[in-house]
């Protein structure tokens, strides 16, 4: 009886630590669930190849499907919604659920004409602050974070707001020196003054991941080496050149961990690998030059790239008056950012990667070259700031430099590393 027991004992182990393992690195769950009237599907992507781990919702509240999705594991429970808050009229309808934790997650999200807008962004006639959505939407100010803007620090004539980087994410600016670096950890401005003289045209400068490349601009006579700087943790790195890569020369692309640079002079393309700190001559005028279009390389003669600048092509997928911009990794999650252009601005939708029939607006720019999109986060150029949005965020301001305002040639990266 005793060896029974402890067999049973050692079963019910099993299967309970099965059942644990299962709970926190299984592929996640599917749910149904009703709550005030609302239909709510639920989705749990864990730990899946290529995605991100994430909670999916189809919110239907009878008329309309709400996609949402949260980058909150909640511990892989179940039915984590709790309350939904809602408002109808005028056509226009609004939810902002609330999560077991008792937060919310999102900003008061409105249907409107088939498209969903955060509350602050709808076109509605509230201007007398009285009355109907508008008094709904000041109900839920316990709901609503706030950005705040107070503490800063400045380097270069760049403002960093500390309160708005986010943990584990790595900003960078070029600067006319050099580069500007900062972290969640220290929330501080670090500046890396590479150049004696001040340079406005970084033409042989980029990002490339987490790596800044660059040539010393004060060399004269052509340059030596090719920087590799680290914007995690400024580390160094100078390659030397088999021979001078001549002033004349451009940035053809960059294509996976590689930035490619077509000297015009010598008729010759380099590869600067930033993982493995290599330039290697991987084209000429016998072997002709790799250009990279949608993915695929086509080898071009090295004569028409001394003659005219041959880039790197992505072709634009379009749907209709959509132009895609850029999308974050994984089919059931992450998401896709379309422009409209109306006039010189670009107007700036988002659709999830497991949804693409419902697109939710979330700002304009008119830079749609600059947009850079990170896990949930997106960020963007405004009036000389660099801004984000997410939804459980909104709208924040990262970082302002005026010399955004004028100068197209500076860049800046966002880096996520844990």
């Amino acid at each position: 009886m005793k060896k029974l027991f402890f067999t049973l004992l050692f079963l019910f182990f099993i299967y309970f630590s099965l059942q644990a393992l299962f709970y926190f690195f299984g592929p996640g769950h599917n749910t149904s669930y009703n709550i005030d009237g609302f239909t709510i599907k639920e989705e749990y992507i864990n730990k899946q190849k290529d995605e991100n781990q994430v909670y999916n919702f189809v919110i239907n509240d009878g008329s309309n499907d709400f996609y949402l999705q949260i980058f909150k594991d909640f511990d892989n429970k179940t039915e984590i919604i709790k309350e939904i808050k809602h408002y109808s009229e005028n056509g226009i309808s609004c939810i902002m659920p609330i999560f077991i934790d008792g937060n919310a997650l999102t900003d008061l999200m409105c249907m409107m004409d088939g498209v969903v807008y955060n509350y602050n962004d709808i076109k509605y006639p509230h201007d007398d602050n009285k009355g109907g959505l508008y008094d709904f939407y000041t109900s839920l100010d316990k709901y609503i974070t706030k950005e705040n803007l107070e503490s800063q620090d400045v380097r270069n004539n760049i403002t960093l707001y500390k309160n708005n980087m986010q943990p584990n994410y790595y900003f960078s600016l070029v600067s006319y020196k050099g580069f500007i670096y900062a972290n969640a950890t220290k929330k501080l401005l670090y500046a890396n003054n590479i150049y004696t003289n001040d340079v406005y045209d970084n033409y042989l400068s980029a990002y490339v991941n987490k790596y800044f490349v660059t040539v010393n601009y004060d060399e004269q006579y052509g340059y030596t080496k090719i920087y590799v700087y680290d914007i995690t943790n400024n580390n160094e790195t100078a390659i030397r050149l088999s021979k001078n890569l001549e002033k004349n020369s451009y940035i053809q692309g960059i294509y996976k961990n590689s930035i490619y640079i077509f000297d015009r002079d010598n008729k010759v393309q380099y590869e600067v690998d930033v993982e493995n700190k290599t330039a290697l001559e991987v084209g000429n005028t016998a072997t002709g030059v790799n250009i990279y279009k949608n993915g695929k390389a086509e080898r071009v003669s090295a004569y028409e790239c001394a003659s005219r600048d041959i880039l790197f092509e992505q072709e634009k997928e379009t749907n209709g008056e959509y132009e895609l911009v850029v999308s974050t990794k994984g089919t059931k999650t992450g998401y896709s950012y379309y422009a409209k252009k109306q006039d010189d601005i670009y107007k700036i939708y988002r659709v999830n990667n497991s949804y693409k029939d419902q697109y939710m607006y979330l700002f304009d720019t008119k830079y749609i070259d600059k947009l850079i999109a990170l896990n949930e986060y997106i960020y963007f150029l405004e009036d000389g700031y660099i801004k984000y949005y997410s939804d459980h965020t909104g709208k924040r301001t990262l970082a302002f430099n005026s010399e955004l305002n004028f100068n197209q040639n500076i860049e800046y990266q966002i880096i996520y590393q844990k």
